[in-house]
């Protein structure tokens, strides 16, 4: 397994430190440390403040740490993170921010898209996610919902901004990304007849056995001999016309006589190599001879049997569907962002988180050309 790209401590020097203190509970962190990297000083705060330009539009240091502490409380959230001391914060931060560096960067370089291509957020959308907020939090009057977002840190113009990149984001990519990845039945179906071994359904048996136990510490050949003789007999009882069943329940010393003899169903694959050709040539209802084993001497009867065989297409059609189209539309997604970042002006301010973003683009062309 490869390890992730992180930035290294070395190259990074801390510039602030952010103490968030919050009510404890699931979805609260009592103490965030945030952790941001320079590698030069900056001679004004307006110029430290801004960690990278895309297309003359930045990213600055305010809405990077906001995105390290939803992470935090993300992380805390889904029990990922239990230690939240200064150290296990910190850590965790390290190993994000390579892939919180390119998110925020593909983020910006979609939403100028969209407003390139005039996708934006109608008021007529912004009204009806109001109106959702409020039913799903059972906020009755506009002055409840606007004392709930200020109990969150936000106002209305905050929620808007959000909203809107949201809207633009998810058009941009219905728009250019979505209704380019194009999938037919017969692609669907070639892709089954090429992975069969993927859907392979092992063969099943159910058995009903009787064991004649040795006793322990009983290796003498007359002993040997008792065995067979009374594991022979109980097999001629079955010939004469009684159940396997019933002799099991009789004589047999294994735990499964309670049932008849009773065992599985059970994979064939999971048989012992010796049972499994014992079984080839049996059909449902046939009994084996008496045979050896560590523990004294068995018969199995073959009680059903399902052939080995593959999932039916149609059982598998839609998971197949579903896999075909996220795998071709990541790629679409990797191939439009490549030509978005090539054409973009990307001016970096901060060198580490430069070089954690090339590192970390490099890593996932790598990671997905060894497919």
């Amino acid at each position: 397994m490869q390890q992730r790209n992180q930035i290294s401590r070395k190259k990074c020097n801390s510039v602030g430190e952010a103490y968030l203190a919050l009510v404890r509970g699931a979805t609260k962190l009592l103490s965030l440390l945030l952790v941001l990297f320079v590698a030069a000083p900056l001679t004004a705060d307006v110029i430290e403040a801004v960690l990278v330009k895309v297309n003359g539009e930045i990213i600055a240091k305010t809405e990077f740490e906001e995105r390290q502490i939803q992470l935090l409380r993300q992380l805390r959230m889904s029990g990922e993170l239990s230690d939240t001391s200064d150290e296990a914060l910190s850590d965790a931060l390290y190993e994000a921010t390579p892939q919180m560096i390119v998110t925020a960067v593909d983020e910006l370089l979609l939403v100028q898209k969209a407003k390139e291509m005039n996708l934006t957020m109608e008021e007529g959308q912004f009204a009806d996610i109001i109106n959702n907020i409020k039913e799903q939090n059972d906020l009755e009057t506009d002055e409840q919902f606007e004392a709930a977002l200020s109990a969150e840190g936000m106002t209305m113009d905050d929620l808007r901004r959000s909203m809107e990149r949201q809207v633009m984001l998810s058009r941009v990519r219905q728009v250019a990304i979505m209704s380019k990845v194009r999938m037919t039945q017969f692609e669907t179906r070639e892709y089954y007849d090429n992975h069969l071994d993927d859907y392979g359904v092992p063969g099943r048996v159910t058995l009903r056995e009787i064991l004649i136990e040795s006793l322990e510490g009983e290796t003498s050949l007359e002993t040997d001999r008792m065995l067979i003789e009374k594991a022979e007999a109980a097999r001629q009882r079955i010939l004469a016309g009684e159940s396997f069943a019933s002799v099991a329940a009789e004589i047999s010393d294994s735990q499964s006589r309670s049932n008849g003899g009773l065992i599985g169903p059970i994979n064939e694959d999971d048989l012992a190599p010796a049972i499994q050709d014992l079984l080839i040539d049996m059909e449902p209802g046939d009994m084996s001879q008496p045979f050896k084993t560590t523990l004294g001497y068995q018969i199995l009867q073959l009680d059903t049997l399902t052939e080995a065989g593959f999932v039916p297409f149609e059982e598998v059609k839609d998971e197949i569907q579903n896999r075909m189209f996220n795998e071709r539309r990541d790629a679409e997604y990797e191939s439009y962002m490549g030509t978005l970042r090539e054409e973009a002006i990307i001016e970096w301010k901060n060198e580490a988180l430069h070089e954690a973003y090339d590192e970390h683009i490099a890593q996932n062309l790598a990671d997905k050309a060894d497919k």
